[in-house]
């Protein structure tokens, strides 16, 4: 819980110093109730993923890479292209050589149209290659996780209050 309490404390902080210029009133009333919003909805979040996922995922996984920035340059004729990529988290399989990526998404609703969009994502399809290229082994899969966080509804409807 300390963790991501801290997680969501440290959002704050860092975001609320870029709110200090803009003027009292109820357009600022409004910024700072979404940041704290926000901040809860992080700190839950991290809580509810550690409490739920974390006790599974250190059993069958060693973590190796966290949000690592890459790039890697492809020769494309007499040009080069780079692309630039960051793996939420690489990780080995405990017991084995194999890697795989997983890949954490905030979603509204994690329906079937959500879940079949990921065969077509180009981040996803292609962000194993810096890791691959870096680490010189195979990576066997991308594991996509979504992280429900609801959606802002009007009740009662017109009424302008927002939950």
């Amino acid at each position: 819980a300390g963790v991501a309490t801290g997680e969501g404390s440290e959002y704050i902080a860092e975001i609320n110093p870029l709110l200090s210029d803009i003027e009292e009133g109820p357009a600022k009333d409004n910024l700072l109730h979404n940041l704290k919003e926000q901040s809860e909805l992080t700190t839950a979040l991290i809580y509810g993923w550690y409490k739920q996922v974390y006790p599974d995922y250190i059993a069958h996984y060693e973590p190796v890479d966290i949000e690592r920035e890459e790039a890697v340059t492809f020769q494309v004729g007499e040009d080069e292209i780079t692309l630039l990529t960051r793996t939420d988290l690489l990780s080995k399989i405990r017991g084995s050589d194999n890697y795989v990526i997983h890949n954490w998404k905030t979603v509204t609703n994690a329906d079937r149209d959500w879940l079949e969009q990921w065969r077509y994502d180009q981040q996803t399809l292609t962000e194993y290659v810096a890791a691959e290229n870096r680490i010189n082994k195979t990576i066997v899969g991308t594991i996509i996780t979504g992280l429900v966080k609801g959606r802002k509804s009007e009740w009662p409807e017109d009424s302008v209050t927002w939950s």
